[in-house]
């Protein structure tokens, strides 16, 4: 199991928006750093005076996304952390299959750290399990591993349709023009969001050890299929960093543009801007959390 980081930020706002406490066109103050008692929320860069809920995805927020939270309230973001089966273990044919550590307690710190991708560590099966539901309608289906034409499972709604896809478009100017560009295909419309996970160590992180995330539905227009990239410690090389813009989203990036053809997922090209696919060395270099 993993704290993930912030590829939990799309599932926040999605409940946020489910929940109706926030619209698409919200707006939050992310100048200034968030006090929780001894902790300090920050972000990794200033961006701006305040944010919509498409930013704070694109520039991946920590400050936005616990303003989201805190909309949302803890009785609802618990609701929905187990509605979307992030506080049990992934229920897939593997005996290995590990419950999540959580917190005994939902306090205002780990709600709001929790919204970011900290403080909850899972497995990157349960996570994905849920973050599938942004790319099919809202609803969640049990993962498997047996190949079984006549396998007949009920699906679990989630979140609406409208909101799936809300956050979904809001996931694909992430890869547009945000942390996620390394992971851009030609053609498959990937939208995703990146999240990078400083490593416990002796009761508080480990700033030199990441756990590397991003976690996508493809195509954006008309989701098939989704997946999760998850690296245990990534050291950095030349061109890029190990934060997931720079590890995991690239490699993400070069999953996805082998496999689609292969899949039959029919490109659809843009020829308005340029696209940087997985296989460039001369992505720049993004800050992710």
């Amino acid at each position: 199991v993993y704290e993930l980081g912030s590829v939990f930020k799309p599932l926040t706002i999605a409940a946020a928006l489910e929940a109706g406490v926030v619209h698409p066109e919200s707006r939050f103050n992310v100048s200034e750093p968030i006090k929780l008692g001894r902790f300090t929320v920050t972000d990794t860069h200033k961006f701006a005076e305040t944010a919509d809920l498409t930013e704070i995805i694109v520039q991946s927020s920590n400050i936005g996304t616990v303003h989201v939270a805190r909309a949302l309230g803890i009785p609802r973001q618990t609701e929905f952390l187990k509605a979307a089966g992030l506080l049990d273990k992934a229920a897939i044919e593997l005996p290995g299959s590990e419950a999540p550590i959580k917190p005994e307690h939902m306090t205002d710190v780990s709600a709001a750290t929790i919204s970011y991708g900290h403080g909850l560590s899972v497995t990157p099966l349960a996570f994905l399990s849920a973050f599938a539901a942004l790319g099919n309608g809202g609803e969640m289906m049990p993962p498997t591993l047996r190949l079984d034409p006549d396998r007949k499972v009920k699906p679990v709604p989630l979140m609406s349709a409208v909101t799936a896809e809300t956050v979904t478009r809001m996931m694909r100017e992430s890869v547009i023009r945000g942390t996620g560009e390394t992971a851009d295909v030609e053609g498959y419309r990937v939208a995703g969001k990146t999240g990078t996970g400083e490593k416990p160590l002796n009761g508080g992180y480990d700033k030199n050890a990441n756990i590397s995330s991003f976690a996508a539905v493809f195509p954006e227009d008309g989701p098939q299929y989704a997946l999760i990239v998850t690296l245990d410690d990534p050291k950095a090389r030349a061109g890029r960093g190990a934060t997931a813009s720079g590890s995991s989203a690239p490699v993400a990036g070069r999953i996805i543009e082998r496999v689609a053809p292969i899949l039959g997922v029919t490109p659809r090209f843009d020829t308005n801007r340029p696209v940087r696919t997985g296989f460039s060395d001369q992505t720049p270099e993004r800050s992710a959390l």
